[in-house]
């Protein structure tokens, strides 16, 4: 058991990205601000248009477009071939950023990009970026830690750790099983940062919880008085 315990514990690493050039940090920004603007609209003309600035950058060494068009490819709002989903994650790993780990978890876990399917393969790429400072990794491995049966502790200093790095779903997790053990000072915190982060979900909780619900009257109790 003890041997076992020292195979889960984690040390919390925030994830180091070098800086890009001014250049390709200019098309960043822009993306980035055509993104969140198009958040409601799905436009897919301007997805196209965030995806090609993506590109640029990402060939240009900027490391946060590389993660942002991998991840919007994830989600459907850009196209990647499967030799570029190797290419760009291979370009993180190779500049020591955990992140090119958790895209290779991912491709892993599903069988696609032209590797063989392999859950448990999978869960140790996934392992490795969390130990280097992924918070997406460290969210999902927290998330598979997280009964009661397994490494709840553990779970809870990812979940605490990618919550450190902006994670707004990592945060509310995080918040939300603070609150359950009665810690509403730690779980207020957590859900303020998952606020911060832009987790809708999180904000209502808040709301709810600023209303005073007495113990055990709603899920959303923070042990807070009525605001």
């Amino acid at each position: 058991m003890t041997e076992i315990k020292a195979k889960l514990a984690f040390t919390c690493v925030h994830e180091q990205i070098p800086e890009p050039s001014a250049d390709s940090d200019v098309l960043f920004q822009y993306a980035r601000w055509l993104q969140k603007n198009n958040l409601l609209k799905q436009d897919k003309t301007v997805d196209l248009q965030i995806e090609r600035l993506y590109r640029i950058a990402a060939e240009n060494g900027h490391y946060k477009a590389n993660i942002n068009l991998q991840n919007g490819a994830l989600r459907g709002h850009f196209s990647l071939r499967d030799e570029e989903y190797l290419r760009l994650s291979q370009q993180l790993i190779d500049a020591g950023i955990a992140s090119g780990y958790y895209f290779i978890g991912i491709l892993l876990k599903s069988g696609s990009a032209g590797l063989k399917q392999d859950k448990d393969m999978s869960l140790r790429y996934f392992r490795k970026a969390a130990d280097q400072g992924s918070a997406q990794a460290q969210y999902a491995v927290g998330e598979k830690l997280a009964p009661i049966d397994i490494a709840p502790d553990i779970a809870r200093q990812m979940r605490r750790c990618a919550a450190e790095q902006g994670h707004g779903e990592a945060a509310r997790s995080l918040g939300m099983d603070l609150s359950i053990d009665g810690l509403y000072p730690e779980a207020l915190e957590a859900l303020q940062l998952a606020v911060a982060a832009g987790d809708s979900t999180s904000a209502s909780t808040l709301i709810g919880g600023f209303s005073g619900p007495q113990p055990g009257e709603r899920s959303d109790y923070l042990g807070l008085n009525e605001d």
